[in-house]
């Protein structure tokens, strides 16, 4: 049985290098490695992969970033996929979609 869950939080916060390593490596335990896609101010999106390479992007001021998305999927298996993501959205600020097991 695949099972899709959604959750969504208003609340201000302030990411730093724990948080996102804690994403990067609960997501790539339960489903796989995950690609991170940082959105800038200068409409540019950037994609890494690793944690580690996000944080040596030179965040200038002009073009800085402004959100951040994990997005892990099981090769071979689109029904296995998680979603994190970081948003200054003002009807959201925190998102996470799962798609898969319900162990997953």
């Amino acid at each position: 049985m695949n099972t899709t869950a959604k959750t969504k939080w208003k609340h201000p916060m302030v990411i730093d290098d724990v948080v996102l390593f804690k994403v990067e490596s609960l997501l790539q335990s339960r489903v796989a490695k995950p690609i991170i896609t940082a959105s800038c101010a200068d409409s540019t999106d950037h994609e890494f992969s690793t944690v580690n390479a996000l944080l040596k992007f030179e965040n200038a001021k002009n073009s800085r970033i402004e959100s951040v998305r994990f997005w892990a999927k099981k090769d071979g298996d689109w029904s296995k996929q998680a979603w994190v993501s970081f948003t200054p959205n003002s009807f959201r600020t925190f998102e996470v979609e799962v798609k898969g097991t319900q162990a997953t």
